[in-house]
């Protein structure tokens, strides 16, 4: 207690002086250092400004270098077009001069063998007026027309300008105007339809129409074009044709028609004297074994196209090809 309270005397004031000393040293050195140090604030402000300076010149940076090499790939692609193109362009001109060349060697040749050849002999000098060429067409035209008007005009047929490949020979001769009420384009379903009411099967019928298509050419022909072999022309859409003078089955074929009061053009001629003629009705017509029960077994088309054309048909002129390709067509449009 006596050590403390002697602190009490003029002693007291000595530490508070010396205390208050010290915290005003204190704070003149915070001051001064404030006033020369470094600003660390400022500082960091300046490091985030410069950072972002540098990264946004950096992207400008980039950005150029790559536009740059763009221009540099189009230019490079640029060239290479245009290089392609001239090269194309020489190519098509050497080939056009090689062409020339080559007219121009024709021509030289041409004149060379005109001027050695004598080339009018047997030839009409060409007219080069106009007068003169349409006189000649005039001419020509009407000596046509005269002789089809002096052509005889009483049977039910018109001259044709297809041929028919069944049969036999063929050339140009006479066609008939279609059967009966039918188009020629609509008879071939016409017949399928019949035949298949008469118990054939769709693949039969479709054979059997495929042989009648190029037998009569595709339902035009009335008569055989032309003379077949047995010097006679087979008539009818399966060219029914007689082998000699007494008689056989064209004759068969008409008197069928006319017993049934029907045009021998006709659809209904055509077609009842096939079915009948097929069953055995006007002599036995098959061969090789052959028969309509034999042919009611088959299968397919081309299974009853083949006994048809083996057996009944018998074609001097075969076109497989095509009597199988008419059957298929008829097969399809069959609903």
């Amino acid at each position: 207690m006596t050590r403390f309270a002697s602190l009490g005397s003029s002693n007291t004031g000595d530490y508070a002086a010396a205390g208050k000393a010290v915290a005003d040293s204190a704070a003149k050195t915070f001051a001064i250092q404030r006033k020369s140090g470094p600003d660390y604030g400022g500082l960091s402000q300046v490091a985030m400004k410069t950072n972002s300076e540098e990264k946004i010149a950096a992207i400008k940076a980039s950005a150029k270098v790559t536009k740059a090499g763009i221009n540099a790939y189009e230019g490079v692609t640029k060239t290479g077009h245009r290089v392609a193109v001239f090269n194309k362009k020489n190519e098509i001109a050497l080939k056009q001069r090689k062409a020339g060349g080559l007219a121009a060697i024709g021509k030289i040749a041409g004149a060379g063998f005109l001027a050695a050849t004598d080339n009018t002999k047997g030839r009409e000098r060409p007219k080069a007026d106009y007068s003169s060429i349409n006189d000649g067409y005039k001419a020509k035209r009407d000596a046509l027309l005269s002789d089809f008007d002096n052509r005889d005009t009483s049977s039910t047929t018109v001259s044709p300008t297809k041929k028919v490949d069944g049969g036999g020979t063929s050339s140009q001769g006479t066609a008939s105007q279609g059967a009966g009420n039918i188009k020629p384009s609509e008879t071939g379903q016409a017949y399928m339809k019949k035949l298949t009411e008469s118990g054939m099967s769709k693949s039969q019928a479709a054979a059997l129409v495929g042989h009648l298509k190029v037998e009569s050419d595709n339902f035009q022909a009335d008569t055989e074009y032309a003379p077949n072999a047995y010097g006679t022309r087979g008539r009818g859409h399966l060219q029914w044709t007689d082998t000699g003078n007494s008689g056989g089955r064209r004759t068969n074929f008409e008197a069928y028609a006319k017993k049934n009061n029907l045009s021998p053009t006709s659809f209904e001629a055509n077609s009842g004297f096939l079915l009948s003629e097929m069953n055995g009705n006007h002599g036995n017509h098959w061969t090789n074994g052959g028969s309509m029960a034999g042919f009611l077994q088959t299968q397919n088309i081309n299974d009853a196209s083949s006994y048809l054309q083996s057996n009944f048909i018998r074609p001097g002129v075969p076109h497989t090809e095509r009597r199988l390709q008419g059957a298929q067509s008829a097969f399809d449009a069959f609903q």
